[in-house]
């Protein structure tokens, strides 16, 4: 991966006055003082990572954590089978 200077700047404000975020990769990351193909390829990254396909993959992701720590709170599984889990879903995720 190139190697970017990353800026920090608050979000903005909706109309109510909020600044709301969720804790995934998003457009909203972006490289800042980025030019020529490394800014060429920042673009095709984040086009990508704000795509159907993979928004997608990121929700089954996200479901399927959710599923095995849920076991986990009801005592079903302990933690290392939680992760052993789902490192299989998701490298079948990523399979398919």
């Amino acid at each position: 991966m190139p190697d970017f200077d990353y800026g920090v700047a608050p979000l903005p404000k909706s109309p109510k006055g909020l600044r709301k975020t969720v804790v995934k990769p998003n457009s909203s990351t972006i490289p800042t003082g980025v030019t020529g193909q490394p800014a060429t390829t920042a673009w095709e990254v984040n086009k990508y990572i704000t795509s159907a396909a993979f928004q997608k993959g990121q929700e089954d992701y996200n479901a399927m954590v959710n599923e095995e720590l849920t076991r986990v709170r009801r005592g079903e599984i302990n933690v290392p089978a939680a992760l052993t889990a789902i490192k299989t879903r998701a490298n079948d995720l990523l399979k398919a």
